[in-house]
């Protein structure tokens, strides 16, 4: 076999292993990838260095939007059984509290097995963190000026969970719950730099915006002021929000944004046109950003669900302005679950990954075929049909289509 055909073998079964694999995870490939080999949300010892660098999320601050249920309950759940600090914000205050209740009694796993600290570091005990000041250097040459080690395996303080109750349309709102934020966990666990060592503990380090509701319409039966309202929750309050945030970041030096957007965010879905638009205008607001703001040490994060069992399809807009779909998703549906996505999420924001997609088959491998088959993805959906992908979604005609 000459060489030629010994590429043209490889590069074949290369193909067939990447499109059977698509009919075997519940994510992109990319995320399935990096659930088994990527960067832990949590170990043992969590080693973070001066440019806050680390491998995992445990000791740090994430506020999350949206989180009194469904995809924003369930990561928030996630990243305290590893040990994040957590800012929970939506409307109903007596929801977050319960989710703050769940967060608090979740005990918290970090991987099987120590990993062994440096050695030859003067180590100082701090509130839920080792300080450790030394002069070591990095294997890639140059000095550390510090790094941190935090220890998961025990219940967060009660201290390490605030509910912000906040309407993210509300605009106005928006900098004095920021400030909220950073004044309340700089009293917790003041941050303070200096030239020779950093106590860690960040006032806030990545921002999950995960706010918003979905739709359920024909295209042209959608009212005007219903897209004036759908852009408003799920497009200008994340933005308005992202952008006190990205100027806190930018002057911290490091930071992370994250978006809950949707699989209708990286193709067009039918009877949810609004819908999918505000998905789109999210995915260009933060790609812009992040193409933007390379080498400023600010990541940038997409997360792109499908179906999931939450209240989303009953609270979901229809064509009217100030009426909820109403309908219910059913237990036998075919959906990912809220705790499967949360976890999803929570590796994606553990790696920094910049755009994930998750949902049962077969919509991942339908996604591929539309985002890098066009030509196909038409005749394709020429071929099943809008009420196919209704029903994929739903798991029934939840709409009547003209």
């Amino acid at each position: 076999m000459d060489l030629l055909a010994l590429v043209g073998f490889i590069v074949v079964v290369y193909w067939l292993v990447y499109i059977v694999s698509l009919f075997w995870f519940d994510c992109d490939l990319g995320l399935a990838w990096t659930e088994k080999f990527g960067k832990p949300i949590s170990e043992k010892y969590h080693f973070i260095d001066s440019g806050n660098n680390g491998c995992a999320l445990a000791g740090k601050v994430v506020w999350v939007t949206g989180a009194s249920s469904g995809i924003g309950e369930h990561l928030a759940i996630e990243l305290a059984r590893h040990g994040v600090k957590l800012v929970l914000s939506a409307r109903r205050e007596e929801e977050l509290d319960r989710v703050r209740n769940k967060c608090l009694g979740k005990k918290l796993e970090g991987r099987e097995g120590d990993v062994t600290p440096p050695l030859h570091k003067e180590v100082t005990r701090t509130y839920q963190h080792y300080l450790i000041h030394h002069s070591g250097f990095r294997f890639t040459g140059g000095p550390i000026p510090c790094v941190c080690v935090t220890e998961v395996g025990k219940l967060l303080e009660p201290t390490d969970v605030l509910t912000l109750p906040l309407d993210v349309t509300s605009y106005n709102d928006h900098q004095a719950a920021f400030d909220t934020v950073i004044q309340y966990f700089g009293k917790v666990s003041s941050g303070v730099r200096s030239a020779d060592y950093w106590y860690e503990g960040a006032l806030l380090d990545v921002l999950v915006n995960n706010a918003g509701r979905s739709q359920r319409c024909v295209w042209e039966e959608v009212e005007l002021e219903v897209d004036r309202q759908m852009f408003e929750l799920n497009v200008f309050g994340v933005i308005h929000l992202t952008r006190i945030a990205v100027r806190y970041f930018l002057e911290k030096g490091t930071g992370h944004v994250a978006v809950t957007s949707s699989i209708a965010g990286v193709q067009g879905v039918p009877f949810s046109g609004t819908y999918t638009a505000t998905k789109h205008a999210l995915h260009g607001y933060m790609n812009s950003l992040r193409n933007e703001k390379y080498g400023r040490n600010l990541d940038v994060s997409l997360l792109c669900p499908g179906p999931v069992f939450t209240n989303f399809l009953a609270e979901s807009f229809t064509g009217k302005a100030n009426e909820k779909f109403g309908k219910s998703v059913n237990p036998d549906d075919r959906r990912m679950t809220a705790e499967r996505c949360g976890h999803l999420c929570a590796v994606a924001l553990a790696n920094k990954s910049s755009e994930v997609w998750m949902a049962p088959l077969p919509i991942i491998p339908l996604a591929y075929i539309f985002v890098y088959f066009p030509n196909v993805g038409k005749v394709l959906g020429h071929f099943l049909g809008a009420k196919y992908f209704l029903k994929l979604r739903d798991s029934r005609e939840s709409v009547q289509a003209n």
